[in-house]
């Protein structure tokens, strides 16, 4: 094992090769969470949004309310480049997205992703009760978030991210005495497939960025992972094009659950 400037400890062979990895890093806030009711303008999983006075809590297209699924106080939070600085983002979904019941054709659900300048940040603080004592509700119990800045260097199955990804099977390839060793360090030390705004994502099943035009250029946004009743885990993921991200406009952030 070689201790690499940053601390990190990894393999001989990785450490030779660490200037690609290195090179491949990408930004993200990996997310900690305990049980908990957040501050009504806090970070949090699962409980009652802050809206501005009289904005309509959001429905879906059958009318709906849809489920608070996470809020992000960026003044809050520590800075993660390409990100807001301030302002409110929140996640909503409606409450049949059950990961229990995921198939191989889901219909996807409804989603809003909305964003609130400070200057909108608000006093209303009304939200349909009967949205945190359904059992079908995606988190069942109100979560406190923390947050830590780190680098992510790789996704499993995740190649478009990043045109300059590093690509795990190619390098343990090179190395056929050591493949399932190094393979079994990089998936541990250097996959985060918890918590996280921004980075990598990691996949089960296959990206949905690669069979879809329309996803062209997406990229990571949120990653929720979750435990399933069957014991399984399951994923919350949404994608945004960096474009619409630098624009602050999460109109039309994209929606994809996994599951194994």
């Amino acid at each position: 094992m070689t201790t690499l400037d940053d601390g990190l400890v990894v393999p001989a062979q990785l450490a030779a090769y660490w200037s690609h990895v290195k090179a491949a890093g990408l930004p993200s806030l990996v997310i900690s969470t305990q049980p908990g009711v957040a501050a009504l303008d806090g970070n949090k999983f699962g409980h009652v949004p802050v809206l501005p006075q009289g904005y309509d809590y959001p429905r879906d297209d059958a009318g709906e309310y849809l489920f608070p699924l996470a809020q992000f106080n960026f003044a809050q939070m520590p800075a993660l480049p390409g990100f807001p600085g301030e302002g409110l983002l929140q996640f909503y979904i409606s409450m049949d997205n059950d990961l229990d019941h995921f198939d191989e054709e889901p219909t996807a659900p409804s989603i809003k992703v909305l964003y609130f300048e400070p200057k909108e940040m608000a006093t209303s603080v009304w939200s349909p009760e009967h949205l945190f004592t359904d059992a079908s509700r995606p988190i069942k119990t109100p979560q406190l978030l923390s947050f830590t800045l780190q680098t992510d260097y790789m996704g499993i199955g995740d190649s478009l991210t990043n045109p300059h990804h590093f690509d795990a099977e190619a390098f343990a390839a090179h190395h056929p005495a050591e493949k399932a060793q190094l393979l079994e360090f990089i998936h541990e030390n250097l996959v985060r497939s918890g918590h996280k705004l921004g980075g990598y994502a990691s996949f089960m099943s296959e990206d949905p960025r690669c069979h879809e035009p329309l996803l062209e250029g997406y990229v990571p946004l949120l990653q929720i992972r979750v435990d399933k009743e069957d014991g399984d885990e399951g994923m919350h993921r949404f994608f945004i094009h960096p474009q619409q991200l630098a624009a602050r406009d999460f109109s039309k952030v994209v929606y994809y659950p996994d599951t194994w």
